[in-house]
């Protein structure tokens, strides 16, 4: 009897983590089809983009900006990238004016404040796999380790940015090599092994990403497999997951080991998640390939390969950024806070048009449009309170009960039944001329 209570047991553990890896292949593989339904209905409408900003955005900013010829080749370069153009475009929910405008604010923000690249190696926290080492559903996977990022002292915000950036253009350079349907998205396994709520003293970094850098490289990441997950950072999940849409909720996910391995097999996998692969630091990295053609086509730069580089090292803007009022004459987005330059035409303050911005601007022009008749109702309607409140004070005091002298008091008191104390009254020394 016992033996088949185990094995019963042992059946329903089976069943049940069977379930849990058919459910995360369900879920990635109706969004993978639905994402490639979404690419090939759309992408006329990419190429149509793409033509715009090249043909008429990018002369117009080359002037605007003073671009040398290395700028403006990086700036085509990202004008050629159709599944970035397409992530955007899908963000703006397939709006064209919304979109266009977008692209442009990331082409002159690219142009101004992208770090570059040949300055420093990639992070020691962010790997990605070597080609070949894909999902199920032919995507690239790339390695987070989250305690790499709590235990680095300096800023990490161009680091992130500059690490980004590779990561799509290993994307695009895969999408060449490749020739059939492109990749549009990473896989991304993020280990939070020795990380703790305490210990996590950049948790702001997220809400960053969330605000500022993804505006500018949306929708690379397809899902997010959470590795090494226990209970001790149930806190430091309930504080992200605040950060993150539903949408991207859904898509998140906690494996077991054994659903890693069921899921992207042994070996798409380091050693380091029980993979058969070589362990992430004898493992290739992708990325240095980018930095090093980066560095070949920079014809002003001469890097020392043996003289070390601040990894935080960004070039700096001289052009001065000031806040337009919404409702300047200035401002061309009128409504929306802005923001202006010496170097460059005014852009969307928040890299997006808000509702709550157009909501207070339809606010702020509804009253300066009806602020007289209002203004005249509400007075006349204080004055038919005033009134109906008087009214109702003169017709209470006109049903008082009329005492006016001793007399009728007397009268009163005589006509009051005994029990209530009429004889006593009486003999109140009450004076009756």
């Amino acid at each position: 009897m016992l033996s088949i209570h185990y094995g019963r047991l042992w059946v329903a553990f089976l069943c049940r983590f069977t379930c849990r890896c058919h459910h995360i292949s369900i879920v990635l593989q109706e969004y993978v089809d639905n994402l490639q339904k979404i690419y090939e209905e759309n992408l006329e409408a990419v190429k149509s983009l793409q033509r715009t900003l090249t043909d008429e955005i990018l002369p117009s900013l080359v002037d605007e900006l003073d671009l040398d010829e290395e700028e403006q080749r990086k700036a085509e370069e990202w004008l050629q990238d159709t599944p970035s153009v397409f992530r955007t475009f899908k963000r703006h929910k397939f709006t064209t004016s919304f979109a266009l405008e977008a692209l442009r604010t990331t082409l002159i923000w690219r142009i101004r404040s992208l770090p570059p690249l040949d300055i420093a190696p990639p992070s020691p926290f962010i790997h990605c796999l070597p080609a070949k080492c894909w999902d199920p559903f032919d995507r690239p996977i790339v390695v987070v380790q989250l305690a790499g990022i709590s235990e680095t002292g300096h800023d990490l915000r161009p680091v992130l940015l500059r690490n980004t950036e590779l990561l799509r253009l290993n994307l695009a350079a895969l999408n060449k090599s490749k020739g059939t349907a492109p990749i549009l998205q990473y896989v991304a396994l993020l280990d939070i092994k020795g990380v703790s709520l305490s210990s996590v003293a950049k948790i702001d970094l997220l809400a960053w990403c969330m605000s500022e850098m993804l505006p500018h490289f949306p929708g690379m990441l397809a899902a997010v497999f959470v590795i090494n997950f226990g209970w001790t950072h149930s806190g430091l999940w309930n504080l992200s997951r605040r950060t993150l849409p539903r949408a991207a909720l859904s898509r998140v996910f906690f494996p077991t080991e054994q659903e890693l391995l069921e899921y992207f097999s042994a070996s798409s996998l380091p050693q380091d998640y029980g993979g058969e692969l070589p362990t992430l630091i004898d493992l290739p990295d992708p990325l240095h390939l980018h930095i090093s053609r980066s560095a070949a086509n920079h014809k002003d730069t001469v890097i020392n390969p043996e003289t070390p580089v601040c990894p935080t090292e960004v070039k700096e803007s001289t052009s001065t950024q000031e806040a337009i009022s919404p409702f300047s004459l200035l401002n061309p987005y009128f409504g929306y806070p802005a923001m202006i330059s010496d170097a460059a035409a005014p852009t969307l303050y928040y890299g997006r048009r808000r509702k709550r911005d157009l909501f207070r601007t339809l606010l702020r022009l509804f009253w300066m449009r009806w602020r007289r008749h209002l203004t005249a109702s509400f007075f006349c309607l204080l004055v038919f309170l005033t009134i109906a409140v008087l009214r109702k004070v003169t017709w209470m005091r006109r049903w008082r009960w009329p005492i006016s002298s001793a007399s009728a008091l007397l009268g009163v008191i005589l006509q009051l039944p005994p029990s209530v104390g009429a004889g006593t009254l009486w003999n109140v020394a009450i004076p009756i001329n």
